[in-house]
């Protein structure tokens, strides 16, 4: 486990610094460790839940064997295939300090239709934001040579679609909870590919009158990536729109543009843009 220590230790060094320089305090996640089963502030977690963040206690749960499981079950071997499963975590942990994960809560509360859809965003987002702890291993020469496709892997390997079709020979992906395999590593390989740590709290400002941030926010979150949404006259009520319906969506070019706020609340949810997109 000196390994996992390492990662544990580096992904929060890594986002204290990304964070202390936008002025948000970093607090430490806490790693527990388990075999079979435990009982967390999120309820109780047996080994087949997988690796979770529990938001209420900010703490990551991981089975001791998980690992091997990751290794001889899904086919990513590899220290960095551990590596990326812990940084997925703590991506979760970023989505808790950064107030994304509360928004999305009250979000699948008030529409219990779009949970799936949104729970998706949000592993994809914390799979872009292990690939930018990823890429920050890479400047610091710490990486060996294919270890990225070992994180690329064990990304694919946790896909929803592959998971059921292990588990029940066919592909339900109105069902998704987590995102495709190919939508996972292209996650990854986005936060990796960039490394862009700035502006990481402004991923999901409540309020589209914040010019600066739209400058400046990481690729895990580039509007022009993102699904289009919008609310109506009622603050909070929150619609989802594809993308065809409403093609000249004018914040993907331009944030800045009072005049195309006429027709939406000037409480627009931002943090359903800062999510990823979701593939039909």
């Amino acid at each position: 486990m000196q390994f996992v220590s390492f990662v544990l230790d580096d992904t929060q060094k890594t986002w204290t610094q990304i964070l202390s320089s936008e002025g948000v305090p970093y607090r430490h996640a806490k790693l527990v460790l388990f075999r079979d089963s435990i009982n967390s502030a999120c309820g109780m977690a047996q080994s087949a839940t997988g690796p979770f963040y529990c938001p209420e206690d900010e703490k990551v749960y991981i089975d001791l064997g998980f690992f091997d499981e990751l290794k001889q079950r899904f086919g990513a071997p590899g220290e960095f295939s551990e590596a990326y499963v812990l940084a997925h975590e703590i991506g979760h942990h970023i989505q808790k300090l950064t107030g994304i994960e509360q928004k999305v809560h009250a979000a699948q509360e008030r529409d219990p239709r779009s949970a799936n859809q949104l729970s998706v965003r949000v592993e994809l987002q914390a799979d872009c934001f292990a690939g930018v702890w990823g890429h920050s291993t890479s400047e610091r020469n710490l990486l060996e040579p294919g270890e990225v496709q070992q994180g690329l892997n064990a990304a694919a390997a946790v896909g929803d679609d592959r998971l059921q079709r292990m588990s029940r020979g066919h592909v339900n992906p109105d069902s998704f909870t987590h995102g495709s395999s190919q939508q996972r590593m292209e996650w990854f390989q986005k936060g990796y590919s960039s490394g862009d740590m700035n502006a990481v709290q402004h991923l999901c400002p409540v309020s589209p009158e914040a010019p600066r941030h739209y400058q400046r926010v990481p690729a895990c979150a580039k509007l022009q990536t993102l699904p289009p949404c919008a609310a109506d006259a009622f603050v909070g009520n929150i619609k989802m729109f594809p993308t065809a319906t409403l093609p000249g969506w004018p914040f993907a070019h331009n944030p800045r543009r009072q005049d195309s706020l006429n027709t939406f609340s000037m409480e627009i949810q931002w943090f359903v843009c800062a999510l990823p997109l979701v593939k039909a």
